[in-house]
């Protein structure tokens, strides 16, 4: 079972991340553990390590298995899958262009870094009374802002890579999966 930081590619050592340019655009210091963090992995669209298959019927890659929190999965309500972590860029185009604006960032100092698939997305805080802490915030729900962890780092450490499941979309099924040399994805042996 592959979970933790093994879900996670570091970033390249030519690959550095000035942190300073996106802190002077922002106008404040980002949280230090989560520095720490985006000057470490790679973030953006793949974020995770995950299992994929090419379905043969419309020659499309698929995600069969994504991370997930562990800590929450029998939670019905807080229950957590995210398929990655925004990069910097999406982070800040996202606050420019509406988190500053609404009541997380204007009442609690939440800056999103990830989407969490509905309404509100997962948080983490930037100021000294919730700094590195990350929230879990849900618009549609009466309660919906949630105390996840305390920091980026135990949160990271509770994902866990879900099992296949055994039938796969059109019908396909585990059983027909296998992996070519080199590849990084699945394919259905027919």
């Amino acid at each position: 079972m592959t979970n933790g930081f093994e879900l996670l590619k570091t970033r390249k050592i030519d690959n550095q991340l000035n942190i300073s340019e996106f802190e002077n655009k922002f106008g404040f210091s980002m949280p230090p553990l989560f520095k720490m963090f985006i000057s470490t992995f790679e973030l953006g669209p793949d974020t995770f390590k995950r299992e994929m298959f090419l379905n043969p019927l419309r020659d499309e890659k698929y995600i069969i298995s994504a991370p997930l929190y562990y800590p929450l999965q029998d939670d019905e309500k807080w229950f957590l899958s995210i398929s990655n972590f925004d990069n910097i860029e999406k982070i800040y185009q996202d606050w420019n262009s509406f988190v500053k604006n609404e009541k997380e960032w204007l009442e609690y100092g939440f800056l999103r870094i990830a989407d969490i698939g509905q309404g509100g997305g997962l948080f983490i805080g930037t100021r000294p009374e919730n700094v590195d802490q990350i929230f879990q915030v849900v618009w549609d729900r009466e309660e919906n802002y949630f105390k996840v962890t305390e920091s980026i780092f135990e949160l990271v450490r509770g994902f866990e890579l879900t099992e296949v499941d055994e039938i796969l979309p059109d019908g396909f099924l585990k059983s027909q999966l296998y992996k070519n040399f080199g590849e990084d994805f699945w394919r259905i042996k027919i």
